[in-house]
């Protein structure tokens, strides 16, 4: 079996754990010279609407999401391979599993926060989830944890890339 990696996914908070996973995936895709797909997600909670028993999803405003966009555009300029920049809205684990599936993602790279007990039964596990769903291979990265991926990729894989 070959593995082709052509699509890698990034989803980042843009928190510094996130910067480990995208240092983690730049390398990687320059090994499979595949692109990087870097995805930030603004999180809409949910909230009372004046009217009895609805609920709404609170727009955010063009600022915000303007500034995301600029945040992700400058991290996209640390990498070195070819890249992409999306902001959506929504709940992440979603949108995340939906811009995977949407954009044939070989390979989701993401940080994980290692939120423990109370803190993490608030606020839930978007890697956990997104690990159990995903379309495709996710490789969690712990910040703490980090490790470099390999300088050279499997002999198949090394011998895909001469051939392009």
């Amino acid at each position: 079996m070959i593995v082709n990696i052509r699509n890698i996914l990034v989803p980042t908070d843009l928190s510094e754990a996130c910067d480990k996973a995208l240092d983690y995936a730049s390398q990687l895709a320059t090994v499979f010279n595949a692109t990087l797909h870097l995805l930030h997600v603004i999180e809409m909670p949910v909230v009372a609407d004046p009217m009895p028993g609805s609920l709404m999803w609170p727009y955010p405003s063009a600022a915000v999401v303007d500034e995301a966009r600029r945040c992700l555009e400058d991290l996209q300029k640390r990498v070195s391979v070819p890249s992409t920049v999306s902001v959506e809205r929504g709940v992440a684990s979603e949108s995340i599993l939906a811009y995977a599936k949407e954009n044939a993602i070989d390979l989701i790279v993401m940080a994980t926060h290692g939120r423990r007990g109370f803190a993490r039964m608030l606020v839930g596990s978007t890697t956990e989830t997104v690990l159990r769903r995903a379309p495709c291979p996710v490789i969690s990265i712990r910040p703490e944890k980090a490790v470099q991926p390999p300088e050279s990729a499997p002999a198949e894989a090394e011998k895909k890339k001469a051939e392009t």
